[in-house]
């Protein structure tokens, strides 16, 4: 995955994407920074999880979430950037502290 700055064109972060199911492709439908910049989420089809990664730390991941049984369409972050929240095909609003 990467991150780019739009406004300058240029590459800010190649994140090694670390798949554990090779069998498919994974497709990003949402994605948001923390409103202090310090982490990013993306929730994901296909592997159906969310993962938030560490902007202050090379990008590591911080939470991974495996076990959704349908597509993550939507993520945002709390107000102070320590919590998230995301939906998906399954209908539920679900709520995870960082």
């Amino acid at each position: 995955m990467q991150i780019w700055d739009t406004r300058k064109l240029n590459l800010v972060s190649n994140i090694a994407w670390d798949d554990d199911n090779k069998n498919f492709n994974t497709n990003i439908y949402s994605a948001k920074f923390s409103p202090d910049n310090k982490t990013f989420g993306i929730g994901c089809s296909n592997a159906n999880y969310v993962r938030i990664y560490d902007m202050e730390n090379e990008n590591k991941p911080l939470i991974i979430s495996r076990a959704l049984d349908k597509p993550v369409y939507s993520i945002d972050f709390s107000n102070n950037g320590k919590s998230i929240a995301f939906t998906g095909a399954d209908n539920h609003i679900s709520f995870v502290k960082i």
